[in-house]
């Protein structure tokens, strides 16, 4: 009884440590518009529009109201991205993703000296970052520990 319990044990943890290794797959890539999003700020004060170009690349671009004008972006992202076209001052920008980003467009009064404020002024350019960053050494490390715990029950099996 003893031996069948530390069988099934050792098939438990190479069962457990499967989906953490060898079979381990990319997240599927996400459809339109699902990891960029647009928002006006403030919200009356313009429209922003996300148009996918491709697998990873967008174009955004800010329409304000009557009465204001685009003032800037503020983009934040749990990944990264750069500008394929325009930049944080053009209200028509084409940018490439690795994340998901929040992309905001801020509107000011025509005449105004500035509109509002909020979030990061610019994006990461790193090709990781803790949140979309590389998971496969704490995935080899959990499968390592698993097999190695798999062999030595293994043995004493075997014993």
């Amino acid at each position: 009884m003893k031996k069948l319990l530390t069988a099934a044990l050792a098939a438990f943890m190479i069962v457990v440590a499967l989906p953490f290794s060898a079979f381990a797959v990319d997240s599927p890539s996400v459809g339109p518009n699902e990891h960029v999003t647009g928002v006006a700020v403030p919200p009356n004060d313009g429209t922003v529009t996300v148009t996918q170009i491709d697998e990873d690349t967008y174009r955004l671009t800010a329409t304000p109201s009557s009465g204001y004008e685009f003032d800037k972006w503020v983009i934040d992202s749990d990944g990264s991205y750069t500008f394929v076209e325009g930049d944080l001052n053009s209200s028509t920008i084409v940018i490439k993703t690795v994340g998901n980003v929040n992309a905001q467009a801020h509107f000011k009064a025509i005449g105004s000296s500035g509109g509002s404020s909020g979030g990061s002024t610019g994006g990461s350019t790193s090709p990781t970052s803790p949140a979309t960053g590389d998971h496969a050494a704490p995935l080899f490390a959990i499968s390592a520990v698993a097999l190695v715990g798999a062999v030595l029950v293994g043995k004493k099996i075997l014993a």
